[in-house]
């Protein structure tokens, strides 16, 4: 990361997910919805930890910014972050699922795990989905580009064929060939 830029990336996580993380060497963070309404904001300090409660599904929006001189000179106008993000299910539905049910340990290893791998499943399904969108916006692009081409071409052609028959007419008219 350069010196005053801001990197964004985004995330998709599921309504009720606890998003917690920790960054170092960054200047402001925040954090967004998908609606562009900002979830956590820190700015001036140069590592924080934080927790959000995801209330909607969605793409989830992570930015970061520096703008200290001193780091530009000490990692050659470059900047590394250290970054760690993790969503979990709500801890308050854990916590419910564990004061309902007497579990022992394991059960309630098994019952994370399981947790995980419904998360795992629903990621995996709205990747799918993505990609879908994707390839039929790349097919549609593909097609266009593709009439484009035919079109191109058929205009090539046709000013080669004005060309040649212009050409023609002109050397006859002189009689230069």
């Amino acid at each position: 990361m350069k010196l005053s830029e801001e990197k964004c990336f985004t995330e998709p996580y599921e309504i009720d997910t606890l998003l917690t993380g920790y960054f170092k060497l960054v200047e402001g963070s925040s954090i967004y919805d998908p609606h562009k309404k900002a979830l956590f904001q820190k700015n001036g300090v140069t590592e924080s930890k934080f927790a959000v409660q995801l209330e909607k599904s969605g793409d989830y929006k992570f930015c970061f910014t520096s703008r200290r001189q001193i780091y530009s000179t000490t990692f050659g106008g470059l900047l590394k972050i250290e970054l760690e993000i993790r969503g979990d299910r709500s801890q308050n539905e854990m916590f419910t699922d564990i004061k309902t049910k007497s579990i022992n340990p394991i059960e309630k290893e098994i019952i994370q795990m399981e947790q995980m791998v419904k998360q795992i499943k629903k990621y995996l399904d709205y990747s799918k989905e993505r990609e879908e969108a994707m390839r039929n916006t790349s097919e549609s692009t593909n097609a266009r580009v593709l009439w484009f081409s035919i079109l191109s071409l058929c205009i090539l052609f046709a000013s080669t064929f004005f060309q040649v028959y212009y050409l023609q007419n002109y050397f006859q008219r002189y009689k230069i060939f």
